[in-house]
């Protein structure tokens, strides 16, 4: 019981999956809410594989793109 505002957080993520209803009781009214959880989806990112397509300039040079590469640099 209080006499003024009150917020009080909930923590639903320990529960398992399912519908919950919260009950407010006031002197002048009664509210019900339904809260479902949900597991949390985690997207597999997607992995493409590595293309490279080169062009020969000269008989010493050719140019070379890399598609794929998670960061820039050659070893």
């Amino acid at each position: 019981k209080v006499n003024e505002d009150l917020r009080v957080p909930y923590d639903l993520n320990g529960l398992p999956c399912a519908a919950y209803q919260v009950m407010i009781t006031t002197d002048d009214e009664e509210v019900t809410y339904t809260i479902e959880t949900v597991e949390k989806v985690v997207e597999t990112p997607i992995v493409y594989p590595l293309m490279a397509y080169g062009k020969k300039v000269n008989d010493y040079t050719a140019n070379l793109v890399v598609i794929g590469l998670s960061k820039a640099g050659v070893d």
